[in-house]
């Protein structure tokens, strides 16, 4: 006896889905060198930075494009949301974290920083 056209149709669903799975899956293992290789043709010197890998080069690469549109050091920091806010009362003087800016590159940049703190001879660490 045949199955009925829901469970077909069920069934042809199913085999679509896991298709899919297995090229996503192919692809998520394919990303890590594919981001090597266009962080290699873009000639940036950033995958130099002790511990930086190619998904955080490319992260960043991908949201500062060009350097050059930075003026300053204090206009990449505000854009990325690395400078720290000064809040004062009185006599005290403290500092809070940012959240304005690019969050998702303030995320790699921090990764990047923690990565070395916790490296002993790194220049983060020293920093």
């Amino acid at each position: 006896m045949g199955e009925s056209p829901a469970a077909q149709s069920k069934l042809g669903l199913a085999c679509d889905l896991v298709g899919d799975l297995i090229r996503i899956d192919e692809q998520r293992r394919d990303a890590p060198a594919r981001a090597a290789r266009a962080v290699t043709a873009s000639g940036t010197a950033i995958i130099q930075i002790n511990r930086v890998g190619p998904i955080v080069a490319g992260t960043v690469l991908g949201y500062l494009r060009d350097i050059n549109r930075f003026p300053t050091a204090d206009r990449f920091a505000s854009y990325n949301g690395t400078p720290p806010i000064e809040v004062c009362s009185g006599d005290r003087k403290i500092y809070r974290l940012s959240r304005r800016g690019n969050r998702q590159l303030n995320y790699v940049i921090h990764m990047a920083a923690v990565s070395q703190i916790r490296h002993r001879g790194s220049q983060g660490r020293t920093y």
